[in-house]
């Protein structure tokens, strides 16, 4: 699904042939249209890999403060070292969203406030229908 969206003024490695969605467009092109506009800090959930990473890649190339967050904190962790060795800003973060106190642990460690949030984490479960445990649809 990553590869449908791209920014429009730049390609990237990350998105495909569509534009990203319109506010997240607006974030992520804020050094080429609108220079005035401050970074934000912006946490981005389940943003280890997939479209959460490529999101944060792009809000990053724009000049944003990104706060990678996932279950996976070396995936985080990587994700955030990406970004900073492309020139970026970004810390990560292990974050469960379905439990408050991880949440109320995440926001605690991080370095600022969060401006904005990019709800982006998601569960997989890769089985054919008829194969699929019906104790996975009960989350």
């Amino acid at each position: 699904m990553l590869a449908r969206y791209r920014r429009r003024s730049r390609p990237s490695s990350y998105f495909g042939t569509k534009p990203l969605p319109a506010t997240l467009a607006k974030l992520a092109t804020k050094t080429a249209t609108a220079p005035d506009t401050p970074m934000r800090s912006i946490l981005i959930t389940g943003a280890a890999s997939g479209i959460g990473a490529g999101i944060g890649h792009a809000l990053a190339a724009a000049g944003h403060h990104i706060i990678v967050s996932d279950l996976a904190l070396d995936g985080a962790g990587a994700v955030a070292a990406e970004i900073r060795a492309a020139g970026g800003s970004a810390e990560a973060v292990a974050l469960d969203v379905t439990s408050d106190e991880s949440v109320a642990a995440a926001l605690a460690a991080i370095s600022r406030p969060v401006e904005v949030l990019v709800n982006n984490a998601g569960l997989q479960h890769v089985s054919p229908l008829e194969e699929f445990p019906l104790a996975k649809w009960d989350l």
